[in-house]
């Protein structure tokens, strides 16, 4: 619920949150003791993708929350999030480390959200440390860059939210309207 408050507040987007649990596939690989069992991004994306079936014709993005550790490639020991056209999967496993709590977990899991939805408006990512969707390698780095997009990424994200409201109304109107 604090993700979508985020995403809403910040985005001005509107929000819903369903509760419906994915089942997480078998893991894909263990990276040692202290890191455990990891899933590549691409099976938890089978994964939903089976359980929703085909993706509406529909301005809609997806964000999934999951607890598990992903990666996306072999050389690479973890992600935070990874994204996609229709959306974001957001990892909190590397939050929940934090010996900071519950409270602290979910903000993270908001602010990577927010990061990562974004991005999945074809927006890049930022080189002001200040600003959400700028690159981090660790939750130190994480912890200290912002929380907000900053104006040129605000922007980037309104252009880009026009374009698809543009196109989702030039749909809609160029459908045929059956009468009964």
């Amino acid at each position: 619920e604090s993700t979508g408050y985020v995403v809403h507040n910040e985005l001005n987007l509107p929000v819903l949150i369903c509760t419906n649990a994915v089942p997480l596939p078998p893991h894909t690989r263990v990276r040692g003791l202290a890191t455990g069992p990891q899933w590549s991004e691409g099976s938890i994306v089978k994964a939903f993708t089976n359980s929703i079936g085909a993706f509406p014709h529909a301005p809609i993005k997806y964000l999934l929350v999951t607890t598990a550790d992903i990666y996306m490639s072999d050389d690479e020991n973890f992600v935070f999030s990874t994204t996609y056209q229709w959306g974001a999967i957001v990892s909190s496993a590397r939050f929940s480390l934090s010996p900071a709590g519950k409270s602290l977990v979910l903000q993270h899991v908001a602010k990577q959200s927010l990061c990562a939805l974004l991005k999945s408006f074809g927006i890049r990512q930022s080189a002001d440390h200040n600003c959400v969707t700028s690159y981090t390698r660790n939750l130190e780095e994480f912890d200290a860059k912002g929380n907000r997009p900053d104006a040129e990424t605000t922007e980037l994200f309104q252009q880009a939210l026009a374009k698809i409201n543009l196109g989702w109304q030039r749909y809609k109107t160029s459908r045929p309207v059956s009468v009964k």
